[in-house]
């Protein structure tokens, strides 16, 4: 499964600047985990990041029914944000 999202260009008044933002949103794989935990690193504090972490690790590892569903959104082939859920109730 793979999203594509474009952002139209943005032209201040008055500027000649523009750009085109291509973003590819997909499953995360197995390879991403390192990745995916320096975004969770980058965007939370120090207390929240540690928790989130391992919650994310934990998560990774886990076996559930039904699955749970993780994806990474991507620019330049990066990865900038990641997103994960469980159907399972707790």
């Amino acid at each position: 499964m793979h999203r594509r999202c474009i952002h139209s260009p943005q032209v201040d008044e008055g500027s000649k600047l523009s750009y085109r933002l291509i973003m590819n949103i997909r499953l995360a794989q197995e390879t991403n985990l390192d990745t995916i935990l320096k975004v969770i690193e980058t965007a939370f504090s120090d207390e929240e990041n540690e928790v989130i972490m391992n919650l994310v690790q934990e998560l990774h590892q886990e076996t559930t029914s039904p699955s749970i569903k993780s994806l990474v959104a991507e620019v330049d082939n990066q990865v900038i944000a990641y997103v994960s859920k469980s159907l399972k109730k707790i």
